[in-house]
């Protein structure tokens, strides 16, 4: 049984990196630009250039591929939202406590019925 469960520990590593790349290809190539996302409609052409060096969308796409699975493998570290400008990490984790809640109340609930 030891065996099994390490087997599909180790096989969760490439499944991972899989889905970190498919998701982050699918991103990179879906049309919209992140820099005017982030800093709306009313800009100057070198602000929009500082964003684009800020958030490294000037750089190739295998590099910013490379940088991303980087951060995330050894600081855990997803990235900032668009959006709201925090941090991705910081809002899982936010959002953790209530989706560990309804979880198991829906766990509970079916027990019950």
């Amino acid at each position: 049984m030891a065996k099994y469960i390490i087997k599909r520990i180790l096989w969760m590593i490439p499944v991972l990196l899989c889905v970190i790349i498919l998701v982050f290809t699918v991103m990179h190539f879906t049309p919209g630009d992140p820099a005017m996302a982030v800093l709306g409609t009313n800009y100057t052409p070198e602000a929009y250039a500082a964003k684009v060096k800020e958030m490294g969308l000037d750089k190739p796409y295998i590099v910013q591929l490379g940088t991303y699975i980087k951060n995330i493998v050894t600081k855990f570290d997803f990235g900032r939202s668009y959006i709201s400008n925090r941090s991705v990490t910081t809002q899982l984790v936010e959002r953790m406590k209530p989706t560990l809640i309804i979880g198991f109340l829906g766990v509970l609930l079916s027990q019950l019925i």
